[in-house]
């Protein structure tokens, strides 16, 4: 009986460990700085994960410049509004400089935890029309989320997903397609499974997303400085 009991509370603190390293972020918010910041300035978001007012936070930035207004980017990870009011009132209190800085709700993402600690990061955003949202959960779910599955499950992909600005600031994009690499030979591996598709699919595809955007879209890479937890 003993022994059972004990194999039971091993299950159950196992479970409760992937539940808690599987917690989705419903919220991310980005800063853009000009300049790189110093280590010693993220310390509030240190202290907001070790409170568990936050999910997770880190620091990218740009491998590709495209006329980029920024060096840095540091991004965290909430369950909801008001862990973001707790982020903006810890920097109000720090030595944090200010920059520009972008909410975005998650509608689409991985729900497990990724293999192995992403290392680089890949953005393609799009200008999807306003009203054109269930096309673009449509094409997503139908191209992009196979891929991501695919690649992941050979572990050098994930986090992914697919988010909205939920407070429009940048008007140059509505949407993000986006996906964390362990490897840079991911990127081989998303275009071998792309590929896959077929020419003509992979064309369709390409039709549909044109029909329901403004412009076309524009893809960035970046380098994770830093991730926790």
């Amino acid at each position: 009986m003993r022994r059972l009991l004990q194999v039971f509370l091993i299950l159950l603190s196992a479970t409760a460990a992937f539940a808690q390293r599987t917690e989705l972020p419903q919220l991310t918010w980005l800063r853009y700085y000009p300049e790189e910041v110093t280590r010693a300035a993220y310390e509030p978001f240190d202290r907001l994960l070790a409170e568990k007012k936050i999910i997770g936070w880190g620091v990218l930035t740009p491998m590709t410049r495209i006329d980029d207004s920024f060096s840095q980017i540091v991004y965290v990870s909430v369950r909801d509004w008001t862990e973001i009011d707790a982020v903006s009132l810890a920097l109000d209190g720090s030595n944090m400089p200010r920059g520009r800085d972008i909410v975005i709700r998650h509608v689409i993402q991985a729900e497990t935890p990724p293999a192995a600690k992403p290392r680089f990061l890949v953005v393609n955003e799009h200008p999807v029309t306003r009203g054109r949202d269930a096309d673009a959960f449509a094409l997503f779910n139908e191209w992009a989320k196979p891929v991501f599955l695919e690649v992941a499950a050979k572990g050098k992909l994930g986090p992914w997903g697919l988010s909205v600005q939920d407070v429009s600031i940048d008007n140059t994009w509505t949407y993000v397609a986006w996906y964390f690499m362990s490897d840079l030979s991911a990127l081989d591996e998303v275009r071998g499974s792309l590929m896959n598709f077929g020419l003509s699919k992979l064309l369709t595809f390409e039709r549909r997303l044109r029909e329901m955007s403004e412009d076309d879209y524009r893809g960035r890479l970046y380098r994770v400085v830093y991730a926790a937890p």
